[in-house]
């Protein structure tokens, strides 16, 4: 009887052998069909959103952050950046 490992590099196998299946050719068509119809941005929309962000953007991003919540990817609360502001907030910009 074969274990489900066994099966699981059978089917792994067979699908590295399919032809075609990793290769971008006809990506392109793909791709236009997707994004027909999809708004776009004008230039001065384009040149907005790759300006950096500023401090005050950050603190209003930070305000309308929930408090009491777990802590971030860091370790830190929200409430602990709302509090210390004024003394971090240039570090981020």
């Amino acid at each position: 009887m074969e274990s489900d490992n066994e099966g699981e590099k059978q089917d792994m196998g067979e699908m590295s052998e399919a032809p075609g299946l990793y290769r971008a050719e006809g990506i392109d068509a793909l791709c236009a069909e997707v994004h027909q119809g999809l708004p776009t941005l004008t230039a001065e929309q384009r040149v907005e959103l790759n300006s950096p962000v500023t401090l005050w953007e950050l603190m209003e991003a930070l305000q309308q952050m929930a408090t009491g919540c777990s802590p971030g990817i860091y370790g830190l609360p929200v409430d602990f950046y709302k509090r210390f502001w004024e003394c971090i907030g240039s570090d981020f910009h």
